[in-house]
């Protein structure tokens, strides 16, 4: 056998193997499709509460408006998994009336949020939720957003430290005072 047909030999059988090869990967192929049902909670609702902590004490006076000072505390919670969003409204009865006899009274617009902090609870990410300070007497019978968490935001709980302050009228007579602060949460923006 010459070196030439030894190398014509040789690179014959390199291009039946090489065919070969390609061929068969070509022709052994498949796919799948694999799907993974995440669905909600069963009974998962939106839900919000609000405690009052314990305002200042003002004392009576005849020529100055006084200030008393106190925290709410909000807290907030989506465990439905949707990613919808949701919004938190807060909203002061009109007026503070005396506890005792229900005669005297002064306007709900003295009542002003004056901090906000928001903290994420559970493994909730913070990203997208927002506070919104409202207007100082905006809040007196009319709900006005104090939280609200975007689109594929908002997911676990939320409490939102407030401060807040009530501005108690000149010459408002000696008396405990009281309004109702109700808080509702609705889904989206």
């Amino acid at each position: 056998m010459t070196l030439k047909s030894k190398v014509v030999g040789v690179f014959a059988a390199a291009l039946v193997t090489i065919s070969a090869v390609s061929g068969a990967a070509a022709a052994d192929s498949a796919s799948a499709d694999v799907t993974v049902k995440v669905s909600a909670p069963s009974g998962a609702v939106l839900s919000a509460s609000i405690t009052a902590g314990q305002f200042s004490d003002v004392e009576y006076s005849i020529t100055d408006d006084k200030t008393s000072t106190g925290t709410l505390t909000v807290l907030a919670s989506d465990p439905r998994g949707v990613g919808t969003g949701w919004n938190v409204t807060l909203k002061t009865g009109d007026k503070f009336t005396d506890a005792s006899d229900g005669s005297k009274s002064f306007s709900g617009n003295a009542f002003k949020i004056t901090s906000q902090s928001i903290t994420p609870a559970q493994g909730a990410s913070a990203q997208g939720v927002n506070v919104q300070t409202p207007g100082a007497g905006s809040t007196a019978n009319s709900a006005q957003k104090i939280i609200v968490a975007q689109q594929r935001s908002g997911m676990g709980s939320y409490t939102d430290a407030i401060g807040a302050e009530v501005t108690v009228p000149k010459g408002t007579l000696a008396g405990n005072y009281k309004t109702t602060v109700t808080v509702s949460i609705t889904a989206g923006q």
